[in-house]
């Protein structure tokens, strides 16, 4: 007849970090402080530590190493999202003068002076009469004989309002 004999647990178990609230039992390994720990008797809360009655130091923190070769250039990472809109920049320098636009269309006749029926006056007012059939009235300013005063018997065209306008003479 065999007899058999319990064992218990007779591997270790990687618990991953320490933490204060978990249960663990015998050989749960345990990683704190850099270091691995692993269980020699069952504990809740219990701080691994040297000399402690629950955990065994498995491999003490080795000190920091030298600095290796530098590695690769890794892959380019993926776009990242569209930033916001700046500042307005500077204004430039001004460009270059175009090249001249093409001659435009012929306008349309305009108004003349009809001088066959624009008499010389006599008493310093005159009537000039327009080729579109208007009249223009002349008065010569006595006070100052500098300006010629023009009065428009009716509106030309392409004259915004009808009214009196002023001229200076060249002397």
């Amino acid at each position: 007849m065999a007899t058999i004999i319990n064992a218990g647990r007779v591997a270790m178990v990687p618990k991953g970090e320490w933490a204060s609230a978990t249960a663990y039992t015998r050989l749960d390994v345990v990683l704190y402080n850099g270091s691995s720990w692993v269980a020699i008797a069952d504990s809740t809360g219990q701080v691994p530590a040297e000399g402690s009655a629950y955990w065994q130091l498995l491999s003490l923190k080795g000190e920091q190493g030298e600095k290796g070769d530098k590695g690769d250039t890794g892959a380019t990472g993926a776009t990242g999202t569209k930033g916001d809109k700046g500042d307005t920049g500077a204004t430039g320098a001004t460009g270059a003068t175009g090249p001249q636009g093409p001659k435009g269309e012929q306008g349309e006749q305009g108004v003349g002076f009809d001088s066959a029926n624009s008499p010389t006056p006599a008493d310093g007012t005159w009537q000039i009469k327009l080729t579109n059939g208007d009249t223009i009235t002349i008065d010569l300013n006595h006070e100052h004989p500098q300006y010629l005063k023009f009065e428009l018997v009716s509106a030309l065209p392409a004259s915004p309002d009808s009214g009196t306008l002023y001229l200076i003479a060249a002397e």
